[in-house]
Order: structure tokens, then sequence, then C-alpha cells
């Protein structure tokens, strides 16, 4: 089934366990989580919503529900119930990593970057190869938003370390790094000129 999800094929993985006595839930979730992986938001969450609450799921397993309902709520633009499935999941999901990215990204819809950036930079921390450089990039601008051009140039700075000065994410963070910087070029010359 965990090959099918690598390889795409939601219907097929979910079909594999569903089979199986006891594991119809699981199912669900394991076809939920391959269905937002394709963009098939909807889907996923209808997958989810048949799994949530489910008796036969472990602890984490619920929280895992949760936490893919707010992401597939999330690329839905419905940040309210997004906001709620995420919180359901703080201490049992079993990917703490992308609850963190998830908070962080909706954080700022609020009004709330002071609470978004230290989201997204754990987020980074505690798994860099799922989230970065995706949550250090969002990290640096809600720095921006908090006023705090110095946590925003370190993030902007990992993000080039990480994707390179020709990456999508490098090259909008090189770009958005200039705006950090305390001395603009405008006032650097026209030091150098007096």
């Amino acid at each position: 089934a965990q090959a099918d999800v690598e390889a795409g094929r939601c219907e097929q993985a979910q079909a594999r366990l569903a089979e199986v006595a006891g594991l119809e839930n699981r199912a669900r979730l394991l076809g939920g989580q391959c269905l937002i992986r394709a963009g098939r938001y909807p889907e996923a969450l209808s997958n989810l919503d048949r799994a949530r609450g489910a008796r036969d799921l472990s602890g984490s397993q619920v929280g895992d529900v949760e936490l893919y309902r707010g992401v597939a709520l999330y690329h839905l633009e419905r940040y309210a119930e997004a906001t709620t499935a995420l919180t359901a999941a703080e201490g049992l999901t079993s990917e703490p990593a992308e609850l963190a990215l998830y908070r962080g990204l909706i954080a700022p819809r609020a009004g709330d970057s002071e609470r978004a950036a230290p989201d997204l930079e754990a987020a980074a921390l505690l798994s860099p190869a799922l989230t970065e450089p995706v949550a250090s990039y969002y990290a640096g601008l809600a720095w921006q938003g908090a006023a705090d051009r110095d946590k925003a140039r370190v993030a902007f700075e990992r993000v080039i370390a990480i994707d390179g000065e020709d990456g999508a994410w490098g090259r909008q963070a090189r770009t958005l790094l200039g705006s950090t910087d305390p001395h603009p070029y405008y006032v650097r010359g026209s030091l150098g000129v007096e």
C-alpha cells in the first residue's frame, strides 16, 4: 500500500488496505494522505472525514487524521476550520514538523506574524527534509511582518544555503534579503559619494 502511495496510486493503496478487516479507517487515512500529495484536496477531505473519530485508530493516527484534514482545509482556503483541525492534532500526530509548518502558514492570514515565525522555525528544525526551504522562506516573511529584520535575514540566508542562488526559493529569498538590510543600497551609495 505504501508503494502505491509513493507511486501516486491512491485508490489502489486504499483498496489494498480496505480489504483487511480492521484496517478500513487506516486505509482512509493513507488514501487521504496520498490524495493530498496529488493535490486532490476535496477527495482527501472526504476520506479523512470518514475516518475521523474512528475507534480502530491509534492515538497518533487520530492525530494524523486531524493534521491531514487541516492540510486539506488549508489548501481549500478554509482557514478557520483548518486551524480547528490542527489544534485537535496537537500532542497526538506523528508528524509534529508538518503540524508546525501549517500552523505557521495559517497564522499570518490572521495577522499574527509573531506567532507564525516560531512555528515555521520549529518546522525547519524538526524535519528539514520535509519542510525546507519552504519553512525558512515563510519564517523570513513572518519575521519581516513582526519587524525583526535580523531574524528575517537569517531565515532568508538559510533558504539560499539550502536552495542555492538559482533555485526558485533561493532567488525569491535573495530578493527579499535586500529588504532586510538595515542600510539599503541608496543609503550606502550616498555615503560613498559624500
